[in-house]
């Protein structure tokens, strides 16, 4: 191929003798239709091109390439994109089709209402509906039994109160728990009454038994004291009792010795005259000093001679 610089013109010689990959128009298709190839060619075959024109030819059908295989290319992925978006929304529409069915056959209970407030001796019914699932199938549980009790039959539940407090009520199926009821319990008026009753009564036991306790104690003190007391009088009693045996002991001593004194003064005596006692009061003379209810301490001594001159006579106990 020859250039003409002048017309700007392609001359095509010797086309007849080439390979069909080395032919102009071959490479010329191929920069058209398939750039990579063409422009391989291009480089490789035609070496007496003009290298300003290859430059050029490449830079512009090689944009021209890129763009047409960019718009093949974004226009490809949209449609999947589109057909994938339509295959996941049919596959939800399924699971959500086979789901609603799975949910109609699974067994269920419906109960008209989901808590209950009762009094202790109160009974109330709740009613419930049975879905994919008969009576004998179901299991009704109390948590607390002490709290709240249950009977289960005939399409409705009757839930008795027991004593005050919360609790829950489980109606269960062989595999899982369908439902549950919140049961609160009251007092009524007639357990309060009797609570109140019952703790008055249990204020007064516990007064009655603490004066008891009391009267007791005192009692005891009282008897404690006494016993000190009898204790201390014994002691007093036995004291003076001894005190006045040593005084009467003493006493009958001294008088001892008083005789023997006198027995000796009237040994003494001219004409040894009798010795006798005179008291303190009395008009009488005595053998003794302790005659009677004398005092020896205050008796005189005598002969009989001086008590007959005084006016005395002999005493009848001791004479």
């Amino acid at each position: 191929m020859l250039y003409n610089y002048n017309c700007t013109t392609f001359y095509f010689l010797g086309d007849d003798i080439m390979k069909w990959y080395q032919k102009t128009w071959v490479i010329v298709l191929l920069l058209i239709f398939f750039f990579p190839a063409g422009a391989f060619l291009m480089w490789k075959e035609k070496k007496n091109w003009f290298k300003p024109i290859k430059i050029g030819l490449s830079v512009v059908l090689g944009l021209w390439f890129l763009l047409f295989t960019a718009a093949v290319f974004s226009d490809t992925p949209t449609e999947t994109s589109t057909a994938n978006v339509k295959k996941v929304e049919s596959k939800i529409a399924s699971n959500k089709k086979a789901e609603t069915k799975t949910a109609e056959k699974k067994p269920s209970i419906k109960l008209t209402e989901s808590s209950l407030t009762i009094k202790d001796n109160e009974e109330k019914e709740v009613k419930f509906t049975l879905e994919n699932l008969k009576e004998s199938d179901v299991k009704v549980v109390v948590l607390d039994g002490a709290i709240a009790s249950s009977e289960f039959k005939d399409g409705k539940c009757i839930v008795k109160g027991a004593s005050k407090g919360k609790t829950t009520l489980q109606f269960n199926s062989k595999d899982a728990t369908l439902a549950k009821l919140d049961i609160t319990v009251e007092e009524s008026q007639e357990t309060i009454a009797k609570r109140e009753a019952e703790e008055k009564a249990k204020k007064e036991e516990e007064e009655r038994k603490a004066k008891e306790k009391a009267e007791q104690e005192r009692i005891a003190q009282e008897q404690a004291e006494a016993e000190i007391k009898a204790q201390e009088e014994a002691q007093r009693v036995a004291q003076e009792q001894a005190e006045q045996a040593e005084a009467q002991r003493i006493a009958q001593e001294q008088a001892a010795q008083n005789q023997q004194n006198a027995n000796q003064t009237v040994e003494n005596l001219p004409g040894n005259s009798e010795m006798v006692w005179k008291s303190a009061t009395g008009d009488c003379y005595h053998r003794i000093n302790n005659c009677g209810r004398m005092n020896p301490n205050k008796a005189t001594q005598m002969t009989k001679e001086q008590a007959e001159s005084q006016g005395l006579t002999a005493c009848t106990k001791c004479y």
